[in-house]
């Protein structure tokens, strides 16, 4: 069965949070993974939201939509790409630039890379400028 996760950067002190995902209005929450049975929650930045994608890298780091991978091809090359959904396929795709078009990416489905030749090494919030070192 697919683990449903989310994560989201906290609104009172920009820490990552992984849980569940409630939306209200214009307002997100994360509950707590290590306190679900109690139902904390913390309010999260909209923004910041992404679901996990279900795969791990090579390091069993878990992928999350918005992370920015590096996908090695041989020793010398490497490209760092955006992980992001289209919900018109229903799916999780590498993009190699935040303003990506549906049509130039659904080449680059996430699930057939071999997982072993790329790695989590950050996420748009907080590293953008990876995407665009090569």
């Amino acid at each position: 069965m697919r683990e449903h996760i989310y994560r989201g950067k906290r609104i009172d002190d920009g820490e990552w949070e992984y849980g569940n995902l409630i939306i209200d209005g214009n307002f997100a929450y994360i509950v707590l993974l290590e306190n679900i049975d109690r139902y904390d929650r913390c309010e999260v930045d909209p923004e910041t939201v992404g679901e996990f994608t279900g795969m791990r890298d090579g390091k069993e780091n878990m992928i999350f939509e918005n992370d920015i991978i590096q996908v090695r091809y041989s020793k010398e090359d490497c490209t760092n790409y955006l992980v992001v959904y289209l919900n018109v396929d229903a799916g999780y795709y590498l993009s190699e630039s935040v303003n990506y078009s549906p049509c130039f990416i659904r080449d680059k489905p996430l699930g057939r890379n071999n997982r072993h030749y790329f790695k989590v090494i950050g996420n748009l919030t907080d590293n953008p400028e990876l995407l665009e070192a090569k």
